[in-house]
């Protein structure tokens, strides 16, 4: 298993964890093979009472021909509030891509679970996160958003000098855990 940090290609990238929010849901990308049975929800964190986006009832999610409606609202607004508690942060998100070997699998009660173990790992305990898994190409993958302030106050910055490292060792326990 591969865990890579994607960079944010802004110095300031507040404001961005939209933009990587209707990245992992979308189910409409033909040209990626990105559909609804290849794009899937996995979960959020506990922090976060997130229905579903691909069966919101927060608003008409009934699927159109051709494309999927997906509503995003609730978990963008819950991403940019927690990013305005802490204003001087520039890069408020981690986007984390977990890719399995071609052959391998895991299920959406899998991926939870090996995320969210990840997270807690990691030192991420009181912060909100996202995931979805893309089906789309030979090796099965998941994205993660996870958000760098905490929930509570002060609502401080996570410290991310050694996530290199502690991701590492942690991959290296998961692979175990589950057989990958």
């Amino acid at each position: 298993m591969i865990i890579e940090d994607i960079p944010t290609k802004k110095h300031d990238a507040r404001g961005c964890s939209d933009n990587v929010l209707e990245y992992m849901h979308d189910a409409s990308n033909d040209e990626n093979d990105k559909t609804a049975e290849t794009v899937q929800h996995i979960g959020t964190s506990n922090s976060l009472c997130a229905p579903n986006p691909f069966h919101s009832f927060l608003s008409d999610s009934t699927p159109t021909i051709g494309a999927v409606k997906v509503d995003l609202q609730y978990l963008k607004d819950e991403f940019s509030a927690i990013e305005n508690k802490n204003r001087g942060v520039k890069k408020p998100y981690l986007h984390i891509v977990f890719s399995l070997r071609e052959g391998e699998q895991l299920t959406n009660s899998q991926w939870h679970a090996l995320i969210s173990e990840y997270v807690e790992k990691m030192g991420y305990i009181d912060h909100h996160w996202c995931a979805s898994n893309h089906l789309n190409s030979n090796n099965n993958h998941a994205h993660l958003l996870l958000s760098c302030i905490e929930n509570s106050p002060p609502h401080k910055k996570m410290k991310d000098s050694n996530n290199y490292k502690r991701s590492a060792l942690i991959r290296n326990e998961l692979e175990k855990k589950y057989l990958l």
